[in-house]
């Protein structure tokens, strides 16, 4: 059972480790961010993060409460924009958690951007503030921006960017992964005025699909790493 916080110095509440110019984090612990959380706020997290010595379910239900009182007292100092990538693949209590915040966000300024693959249904999808917007397939300018983004200045063909952008169909992921894959095996290289095409383009193989991608970079590791990545898949 993990140990929980008994006092103010014990614990660091950390939502969000400045990803981007002006966002803050909020901080318990640290004398100049006293003033993140009022003293009352400080008191209610303690308390819930305090019943690790209650039943599982009844610490969940209090550290869940924990997270509701952050994320709502902090947007009354300042909207909040709280954003959770990739939900195809989130565990049970996350989903849990983001139910219970969403639940209680429809007063707030909070603006709470979710992303997820086809196939994954929100268990909270009847909320009337919820609104699903589907993605479309990149554009060719938004592809060739993507790429351009990725590799700036590059001096790449454009025939080999055409080829790439035909088999991708619009897929950013398929663009990204098939990137990185061109740079690890040095098809691709960063010289002084920008990145660079070293090999000749009828000798570079373009995969079909990203699967084919991602067993090629697969191939490429050291025999412990393709052992430990056996062993999870079996893990799950």
């Amino acid at each position: 059972r993990p140990s929980w916080p008994t006092s103010e110095a014990d614990y660091t509440m950390l939502l969000v480790d400045d990803p981007a110019p002006h966002v803050r984090r909020i901080t318990m612990n640290r004398p100049e961010k006293r003033n993140a959380l009022n003293h009352d706020l400080r008191a209610q997290v303690l308390h819930a993060l305090r019943a690790g010595d209650q039943d599982p379910e009844h610490t969940k239900k209090m550290i869940f409460e924990a997270i509701r009182i952050l994320i709502l007292s902090g947007s009354q100092r300042k909207p909040l924009v709280i954003v959770v990538e990739n939900l195809q693949w989130i565990d049970n209590t996350s989903e849990q958690l983001l139910a219970y915040i969403v639940e209680s966000i429809a007063n707030f300024p909070v603006f709470l951007i979710l992303t997820h693959r086809l196939g994954y249904d929100y268990p909270f999808r009847a909320s009337s503030y919820f609104r699903l917007i589907s993605l479309g397939r990149l554009s060719d300018r938004h592809a060739r921006q993507m790429v351009q983004a990725m590799l700036p200045n590059h001096n790449l063909p454009d025939n080999f960017i055409v080829s790439l952008l035909a088999k991708a169909g619009g897929n950013p992921l398929y663009i990204e992964e098939m990137i990185k894959c061109l740079l690890e095996n040095q098809t691709i290289v960063l010289a002084d005025k920008g990145y660079n095409l070293v090999k000749s383009i009828k000798d570079i193989e373009i995969p079909e699909n990203i699967q084919e991608i991602l067993l090629s970079r697969v191939d490429r590791l050291r025999e412990y790493s393709k052992m430990t990545i056996q062993a999870a898949s079996v893990v799950g």
